[in-house]
């Protein structure tokens, strides 16, 4: 992690796509009125991406290529990180009937 740097987007300098896959899941509907057209509802929100730059299966794969007969370390391909030390998409949730509710973990 040396050289990692969290304030660059993994794609940073390449053209290739990126995705960022966002699943909602209605958790509970508090409120629904249709003659004022608003919903009142807990929500929450999974977010999955793939930093390439965290990958060190090659670097691990190399390291067993090279000692063969050594068992392979379970640990390495798992690895917990605090989640501070790496890079996170911005989310912004706004809401168009009152802009005093707007959520965001956009940092920078």
């Amino acid at each position: 992690m040396e050289r990692y740097r969290k304030n660059l987007h993994p794609n940073f300098e390449s053209q290739e796509t990126f995705n960022v896959t966002i699943n909602c899941r209605l958790e509970t509907l508090i409120q629904l009125d249709q003659v004022e057209e608003r919903l009142s509802s807990v929500m929450s929100f999974t977010i999955n991406w793939r930093d390439t730059r965290l990958d060190w299966t090659n670097d691990i794969l190399c390291l067993v290529n090279q000692n063969v007969s050594a068992p392979l370390p379970r640990q390495a391909f798992f690895m917990e990180l605090d989640k501070e030390l790496i890079w996170k998409p911005s989310i912004t949730i706004a809401n168009p009937h009152s802009p005093r509710y707007m959520l965001s973990d956009n940092i920078g």
